[in-house]
């Protein structure tokens, strides 16, 4: 059963943030009637916030003085531990997709920015069909977007989401990471370590005539190995840095705040992407992708994405230009 951000105030999540800022802060327990007065609710809800928190492995004591925070919870993405109204952040302990979850808020009219996150998945997708395995502990959400794209430049979405995230990523565990066309974001390779997927970003979308309704990005975050994926990569086996309350609830923050900027930026984020991609320049192996393009297999050298984000792909010294799922890029040797 979903942890519904939209409960009522009385041990909602406005309640439980308010507790958890209050505990946060200070080394005495705390009255709970002290709580209750900030928070402007009842005793009873303060209790009831206190045993739902307990439940989601916050170690809150209680003793004659009050209540006490003795441990954090190591890595939440609670709905309480984000700023915005209730409403906007939506949290499951297990949903089948997060993506379906999100949709269907979009196609009701969910605003943009709407944050829906999931512990485990059983139906977690990728690309071109594929199965993203969603293992606890890992990071699973969706955005809702009313981006002004028009819809041949959708999958400038995805790149921005790319840089957002390996932005992030660097930023909040130090961990070097590179982009790989469409939608991967990798390790970075060195002598004997061949890069491995760590993240990837997923759009799908809605348009009516020239625009984009709404656009559904789904992100997710490789924290310890998929063990269902034995090429997979993670941030376990790279630098360790991060703060306290955790590195999945940082990167969430770190990436929702660099989002809107790559969105909005224009040959910029081109150039970016290009400049955090390893692959720009490298010889690939062409496949015929998903879409049907009518390629025969053959190789040719990535010169990285245009404006509109599809591949520019040199084969024989003439430039071709594939969609998302037109190709698939395969390394060689």
């Amino acid at each position: 059963m979903p942890v519904n951000a939209v409960a009522p105030k009385e041990g909602g999540s406005q309640t439980k943030r308010l507790i958890l800022s209050r505990l946060r802060s200070e080394r005495a327990p705390v009255s709970g009637e002290d709580l209750a007065r900030e928070a402007g609710v009842t005793r009873v809800a303060v209790w009831k916030s206190i045993r739902q928190l307990r439940e989601a492995g916050y170690a809150v004591s209680a003793s004659a003085h009050g209540y006490a925070l003795d441990a954090d919870v190591a890595d939440g993405v609670f709905p309480w531990e984000f700023p915005e109204e209730p409403s906007e952040v939506r949290y499951w302990r297990v949903t089948d997709s997060t993506m379906n979850r999100a949709r269907k808020a979009a196609i009701s009219g969910a605003p943009s920015g709407s944050l829906f996150l999931a512990e485990e998945q059983t139906a977690g997708r990728g690309t071109s069909g594929r199965s993203w395995v969603s293992v606890p502990g890992n990071l699973h959400c969706s955005l809702v977007l009313r981006p002004r794209l028009i819809p041949a430049y959708a999958h400038r979405a995805v790149l921005a989401a790319q840089c957002a995230l390996a932005s992030s990523v660097e930023e909040v565990t130090g961990f070097p990471v590179s982009l790989r066309w469409p939608n991967d974001v990798a390790s970075r390779p060195t002598d004997g370590n061949p890069a491995r997927k760590i993240a990837g970003v997923l759009a799908e979308y809605h348009a009516s005539g020239t625009g984009i309704d709404y656009l559904v990005l789904g992100i997710g975050v490789n924290l310890i190995p998929p063990r269902a994926l034995s090429g997979a990569g993670s941030l376990q086996h790279g630098p360790q840095r991060g703060p306290q309350r955790g590195r999945r609830l940082a990167i969430l923050d770190a990436f929702r705040q660099a989002l809107p900027r790559y969105l909005a930026s224009d040959d910029d984020l081109i150039a970016e992407w290009t400049a955090r991609s390893a692959d720009v320049g490298r010889g690939f192996g062409l496949r015929p992708g998903v879409s049907g393009e009518s390629l025969p297999a053959t190789d040719g050298i990535f010169l990285g994405p245009d404006r509109a984000g599809w591949a520019r792909v040199s084969i024989h010294d003439v430039e071709y230009r594939f969609p998302p799922g037109g190709v698939s890029l395969q390394k060689k040797g």
